[in-house]
């Protein structure tokens, strides 16, 4: 009922630990949790997308899934990076382009580590494949999902490796 029909969720807990969240020193993954960044980014894209630029995603899709069936992770992340960059060409936001921008630069280790396993790369490349699929039927809460889902499988995979590598 707190969301008058909306699927939202809400949480309590002891103050020192809800301090935490409102700083933002950790984060809080959850079923109705929106991603606001990429919300935002999925909202200006659905916005302004035309068939041409769908074209110029899905090739970039083509080209991640050459490097897929090549095993080719560098490849693969290369052609990722150009599509998230399209991507965030026809959101047209500058301040989500930036940001995203400077995150997906700072990241290219890690997220090089994530795509290590081809099974998850060929799970990268399914969720990019239907990420374009929302796009083109204009399906906004699918996208968020898909990229978010996306994101969360990464973090899960550097989780993994981390936790190996500290094992040994």
């Amino acid at each position: 009922a707190i969301g008058g029909g909306i699927p939202v969720a809400a949480f309590g807990g002891r103050a020192d630990l809800m301090d935490l969240l409102a700083r933002g020193d950790v984060g809080h993954a959850g079923t109705l949790n929106g991603n606001p960044l990429c919300m935002a980014a999925v909202d200006h894209v659905l916005g302004r997308v035309t068939d041409d630029e769908l074209a110029v995603l899905t090739t970039w899709v083509d080209r991640m899934e050459e490097a897929y069936h090549a095993l080719d992770v560098d490849g693969y992340l290369w052609a990722n990076v150009a599509f998230h960059e399209k991507n965030t060409i026809i959101a047209n936001n500058r301040t989500v382009r930036r940001i995203i921008d400077s995150l997906l630069l700072r990241t290219l280790r890690l997220r090089r580590m994530s795509l290590s396993d081809p099974a998850r790369l060929a799970q990268s490349l399914d969720d990019h494949r239907r990420l374009v699929r929302a796009y083109g039927d204009r399906d906004a809460t699918l996208a968020a999902a898909l990229l978010r889902s996306n994101h969360m499988a990464a973090l899960v995979r550097l989780e993994s490796l981390l936790a190996s590598a500290k094992a040994e």
